[in-house]
């Protein structure tokens, strides 16, 4: 009744308004209409659905004069009130600026002398430990890893390590340890990693046989068991599409990964606020957030990750497919360390294809020959380079500095 609406005016925390009308006997469609368009100049969006036709026809028509849209069903509305978010959600995106990375020390050469070492000798699958060298010259962390040949090499570096342990099948061919049964968790003492290094080695044997033992089996890789009981396992990854070429995955992670399905998807290169919209299209970025009394995650440290993650997919185009998972993330209040990936995956273009065959990046990445240093009469050292989003704190800064006839011939000539 229209006598009942200015009771239900006011909808706390929301973003916008849906008014849904179906005629009955003691509805009035154009009363109503008329009372709504008081609100009409709103802030927020009004949105009405007038259904009935011919019925509420002039009720529709007051409402259309006072530039509220007016919908025949909900449901169209609803999707139209979606398509409004996502528009406002871009603008934001747009506006909003990316926050600058520190500098770390990105070791792109040895990268590439890397991914080229292992192309020139046949290969196209990194294993374990290369690929955490890889991530580790992007400024990814990783957990400590080490090498083991043998089971006393396993129980040393054990020891050192200190327990538990885990260990890994190292092996230049096979690509998901656990489906062969090469990993072995929470390992007390140098006994456990002996029995953990013979029943790895047997499973092997058993799925390859004798023959082709060797070739599958090179040793294990030895790691620090982490506490998992209060972090989060998540999975950054990259592979090609045919036509958007490499392409971004973040989301929940672990061995149950294909079972949640809780993932987003995005296209490189990535800045702060990329990575953020990317993680927060994620279920699991609720619990992120703190859930049950954890605090919430590090999620500038997360976000840097990302973008470290994304530069490297689009530096290295001989890269196929890689993949961070599990990416262990702690909350920010439970120590020193509070990512850090725990096993990576990377697979190579075969050897023979040449760098022009090679899948391009839908959207260009920063144009990196373009920096370099200069020096100025002064004998000041400065860096030339192509701006970023990042600068623009500094560009306004800059312009504050100016006369309004300079920016003028700046902008304006």
């Amino acid at each position: 009744m229209p006598h009942r609406w200015p009771q239900r005016q006011t909808i706390p925390d929301s973003d916008g308004l849906l008014v849904v009308l179906t005629p009955q006997s003691m509805t009035d469609p154009t009363a109503i209409a008329t009372e709504l368009t008081r609100y009409a100049d709103s802030k927020k969006p009004l949105l009405a659905s007038w259904m009935g036709g011919e019925v509420v026809a002039e009720g529709e028509a007051i409402l259309n004069q006072a530039n509220i849209f007016t919908f025949p069903y909900p449901d169209t509305a609803t999707h139209v009130f979606n398509l409004m978010w996502r528009y406002s959600e871009s603008l934001t995106g747009l506006y909003e600026t990316p926050r600058m990375l520190p500098e770390g020390q990105v070791k792109r050469e040895l990268v590439t002398q890397t991914i080229a070492a292992i192309r020139n000798s046949g290969r196209t699958l990194l294993t374990e430990f290369e690929a955490k060298l890889v991530l580790a010259a992007y400024d990814i962390p990783t957990v400590e890893t080490r090498i083991a040949t043998s089971e006393d090499e396993a129980v040393a570096a054990a020891n050192d390590i200190g327990y538990p342990i885990a260990i890994k099948i190292y092996s230049e061919v096979i690509t998901h340890k656990t489906d062969v049964g090469g990993v072995k968790l929470d390992l007390p003492n140098g006994e456990a990693v002996r029995e953990a290094y013979r029943a790895i080695a047997a499973s092997v044997r058993a799925k390859f046989g004798e023959e082709n033992f060797a070739q599958n089996f090179e040793g294990v890789t030895v790691q620090p068991m982490l506490d998992l009981s209060d972090g989060y396992e998540l999975i950054v990854g990259s592979s090609i599409d045919p036509q958007f070429g490499p392409v971004l995955l973040f989301g929940t992670g672990g061995q149950l990964v294909e079972v949640f399905e809780d993932r987003a998807i995005a296209l490189p290169p990535l800045n702060t606020t990329l990575a953020q919209r990317t993680i927060e299209k994620t279920r699991i970025y609720k619990a992120l957030q703190g859930v049950r009394g954890r605090a919430a995650i590090d999620f500038e440290g997360l976000q840097q990750i990302l973008v470290r993650f994304s530069q490297l997919t689009l530096e290295h185009c001989a890269i196929k497919e890689i993949d961070i998972n599990p990416l262990l993330v702690k909350p920010a209040n439970s120590g020193t360390q509070t990512i850090v990936a725990l096993d990576a995956r990377i697979v190579l273009h075969e050897p023979d294809m040449p760098r022009s065959a090679m899948p391009k990046p839908a959207i260009r990445p920063y144009p990196m020959k373009y920096i370099a240093p200069w020096t100025t009469k002064g004998g000041h050292e400065v860096i030339i380079r192509p701006i970023v989003p990042e600068d623009e704190p500094l560009i306004a800064d800059f312009h504050k500095t100016l006369s309004e006839e300079s920016v003028y011939q700046r902008f304006s000539t």
